[in-house]
């Protein structure tokens, strides 16, 4: 229902916070947080529009 860049950026984002989580010997990189971060609020902001469109906000 969203365009298709949203699932690339949860996808690549779930990836990096699990790597970040679990795979302690990888360094999280500041600014992959900081593009994560970007792009996840705007993930947000994309579905929180959805969700007002189709009126179950």
């Amino acid at each position: 229902m969203i365009e298709a860049e949203y699932s690339d950026i949860y996808g690549r984002v779930m990836d990096n916070r699990r790597v970040s989580d679990y795979e302690i010997e990888i360094p999280a990189e500041a600014e992959v947080a900081e593009k994560d971060l970007s792009d996840a609020q705007r993930f947000v902001e994309r579905v929180e529009q959805l969700l007002q469109q189709e009126a179950w906000l």
